[in-house]
This record gives C-alpha cells, sequence and structure tokens, in this order.
C-alpha cells in the first residue's frame, strides 16, 4: 500500500512538473525569478526525469505535434515504439527476424505492450533525459545530476527502510510488493500517449499550427465518481485539447475555455475528439492483434513465461494488500481487547474496599510530602 501511495504521489507530481515545464502561474519567471532550481528539485528528485531535457523536448511536442520534429510523440505512419509494439507488418516481422528475445513478446504484442509500457517507460523516460543533459543545456548540471540520481536512491531507502517484518523473508516479500506497488506510476506513459498516437502521423510540419494541434489531440475521461476526479488531479488529461490550445493556462482553468474550444472547432468543422480512456485502450489493443506476422513455438512459450510471471506478480501484490490489511485488523483488535482488560481491572480496583484504601492511604503520603500526585479521572 506505502509503494502505491508513493506511485499516486508521483503521479501528482507530474503534473506539477508539466505545470513547471510551461512557467505556468506561479512558476512563471516573472512571478518568481528563482523557479529554474524548484522545477529541477520538482522534475529531478520528485519525478525522476531531467527539467530541462523535458522542457525541450515538450515545447517541440507542442510546437510540431505527431510531426517529425515531434521529440515525445512517435510520428512514423504508422506508429511504432520498438520493442513493445509496431502497427507497421513490415518493421514488425523485421523486428521479430532479427531479436529473437525481445522479437518474442513483438509476437504478441497485444498480450505484453501494456505491462512493458507501465513497468519499463517511465525508466526508460529517465534513462533518455539523463543521457541527453548535456546536449540540452548546462545550466544547473550538477543539482540535475545529483537530484535525479536523488530520486531513485530516496525510493530505494525508501523501499528498504519502511518495509519491515519478523523475518528475512518476510521482509523481502513486503519490499517487493512496495516496489510492484510503486510502479503505478508508470501508467503516466499510456496516458500521455492515448492524447496523440491514435490520430496518426501530422502531414504538415509548421511551427505552433493551432488546426494541427486540433487534429491530432485527443481529451479522455476516465470513469471515476464525481468525489475522486483523478483524471483532473493527476494528469491535465481530461481537457488536453484545450491545453493545446492555450499551454500557459493553468490546468485548473482548462475548463472555463472549452465551450469555446468546441464551438471555434464546430464552426470551422475540425474534430473535437473525447474518448473514454478504457475504450482508448481496447481499440488499440485490437489494432495491434490486427497486424500480421509470423508466430514461432518460442514465442508461444515466452508469452506463456511472461503470463504467469505478471500473474503471480499480481497475486502477489493482492495477497500481500489483503494480508496486511488482515494482519492489521487483527493487531486492532488485541489492542482494543488489551484496553478492554485494562479498564475492567481498574474498575474492579475501585470496587474492591481494600484496594481503595490502599489509593487513599497513597494519596494522604503524597499530599503530607508535598509531591504533586496526578489527578485521577
Amino acid at each position: 500500500m506505502g509503494g502505491m501511495c508513493i506511485g499516486l504521489a508521483m503521479l501528482v507530481n507530474f503534473r506539477v512538473a508539466h505545470d513547471c515545464g510551461h512557467e505556468q502561474g506561479l512558476y512563471s519567471p516573472k512571478l518568481w525569478p528563482t523557479a529554474d532550481h524548484a522545477c529541477i528539485l520538482i522534475t529531478n528528485l520528485g519525478s525522476g526525469i531531467d527539467a530541462k531535457v523535458w522542457q525541450h523536448e515538450h515545447r517541440l511536442h507542442h510546437a510540431y505535434t505527431t510531426c517529425p520534429k515531434d521529440a515525445q510523440i512517435p510520428y512514423e505512419a504508422p506508429m511504432s515504439v520498438m520493442p513493445i509494439f509496431s502497427l507497421e507488418e513490415m518493421k514488425l516481422s523485421e523486428y521479430i527476424d532479427t531479436h529473437p528475445a525481445s522479437g518474442a513478446l513483438l509476437q504478441w504484442q497485444e498480450v505484453c505492450w501494456l505491462p512493458l509500457l507501465v513497468l519499463f517507460g517511465k525508466h526508460n523516460l529517465s534513462l533518455h533525459t539523463w543521457q541527453r543533459m548535456e546536449q540540452v543545456s548546462m545550466d544547473f548540471l550538477l543539482l540535475r545530476k545529483l537530484s535525479l540520481l536523488g530520486h531513485y536512491a530516496l525510493q530505494v531507502a525508501a523501499m528498504i527502510w519502511l518495509n519491515g517484518g519478523d523475518t528475512p523473508r518476510a521482509r523481502w516479500r513486503n519490499r517487493l510488493l512496495w516496489l510492484l506497488g510503486w510502479h503505478l506510476t508508470g501508467l503516466v506513459e499510456p496516458m500521455f500517449l492515448f492524447n496523440h498516437i491514435q490520430t496518426g502521423s501530422n502531414p504538415t510540419c509548421m511551427p505552433n499550427d493551432k488546426v494541427s494541434q486540433l487534429c491530432h489531440t485527443v481529451s479522455y475521461s476516465l470513469r471515476m465518481p464525481s468525489w475522486l476526479p483523478l483524471d483532473e488531479w493527476f494528469m491535465p488529461l481530461a481537457w488536453h485539447i484545450e491545453h493545446h490550445m492555450a499551454p500557459k493556462l493553468p490546468d485548473e482553468n482548462l475548463h472555463k475555455v472549452a465551450g469555446d474550444v468546441q464551438a471555434l472547432a464546430a464552426k470551422h468543422r475540425l474534430p473535437y475528439q473525447v474518448v473514454p480512456f478504457e475504450r482508448a485502450l481496447w481499440e488499440f489493443t485490437a489494432a495491434l492483434a490486427a497486424i500480421p506476422r509470423a508466430r514461432s513455438a518460442w514465442g508461444c512459450w515466452v508469452l506463456l513465461g511472461f503470463t504467469l510471471a505478471v500473474g503471480l506478480l499480481v497475486r502477489y501484490l493482492v495477497h500481500g494488500l489483503f494480508a496486511k490489511s488482515h494482519n492489521f485488523e487483527s493487531k486492532l483488535d488485541s489492542v482494543k481487547v488489551r484496553a478492554e482488560e485494562a479498564w475492567e481491572e481498574v474498575v474492579d480496583r475501585r470496587k474492591d474496599p481494600e484496594q481503595t484504601g490502599h489509593l487513599m492511604a497513597e494519596d494522604e503520603e503524597g499530599t503530607s510530602s508535598g509531591e504533586a500526585r496526578p489527578r485521577r479521572m
């Protein structure tokens, strides 16, 4: 549970880092001249990605959405993110033939793509920004590197120190559960991709072309109760089209311009796309399944092993959560029992005349000696 809470907190932090990258509101240099230092700590230390690299590439993404100059979204048509998925038959078959190990998972990409993206996407982004630090900017380089390394050092320290147990096996089990829960932060990758990849590549490559951005951006909804708006708290997903129209506008105000953007799109007969997140996942998975490719016996065995591993991890995580919940309830019950026994003992002592006489004598001795005794309730 602790790892899941950390993962959710990091998703919230991604939103703050996103605001820093756009210099929105409080993070504008005009309002906060030293906002760079805060943004580096928020993004590098809190999210595990480099602030300067992410800001540079995200600005390119906004200026050239899904076209060859977009540094964050795969712009090829059909799109491919190797070795996780590919919508192009020729590229997929070529990769499977030349990479027997990772290609075996691509033989069943419709099954493996989402777990792989959640487990490794965020770490791949951290590695990518680390490698490009010096190429993008030399400003505060030492602080940026130490903060990014500190992000993972803090995660490891929390995993080790915050997860105890009566036996070494129990300690390592709790650490593994914490690590699995922490990977909830990997949801940021599919959340970000599905704001764009289903629209295909952008044939025009003009800077800050709002018509192209409107055509190649999708807002989506999460089926959450009104009292738990996760799409608004964790990432600016619900109003992503509006975000591309006005990237400097703080996320909490995007809904105020939604009506104007919809009216503008309808006036010029442009698409305004809003889809449920689970439907976007299903349609993309179905598209991956429809790509023809060769499947070998080796790929079937790899799929079986991958499925068993993921199933065991999920079972282990669920079992651990229920076990911890049961242990907590048991400890709470034992505390209640001990409290009731102590209270009954106090009541019995007060009912016993001999015990009451001893207590009164102790009070008189304390009063005569001048000692202040605690007042009994």
